[in-house]
């Protein structure tokens, strides 16, 4: 979990996966992109940076706009220094 400003972001590592955006101040929702995160997520104070992992073994690094949850940027690599085993 990461929190800049009045949001908190998280992810849900239960087979549903998700990177999730919520407010800080009311607890509600504001975003989400599915994909299982792999590690912490990393924020400052327009973006959140988040591994997901979207198959297998294949992995996402995304840059997500902190407010909308909109993709920026993204990077799939096999292996992105994640060890799931």
């Amino acid at each position: 979990m990461a929190v800049s400003g009045d949001v908190v972001v998280t992810g849900n590592i239960t087979c549903t996966g998700g990177v999730f955006g919520f407010n800080t101040a009311a607890g509600k929702k504001i975003w989400g992109i599915p994909g299982q995160m792999r590690g912490e997520p990393a924020v400052d104070s327009k973006e959140a940076y988040v591994v997901n992992e979207i198959q297998q073994g294949v992995f996402r690094l995304n840059c997500l706009d902190l407010k909308t949850g909109k993709v920026r940027w993204s990077v799939e690599e096999p292996d992105l220094g994640i060890h799931t085993g």
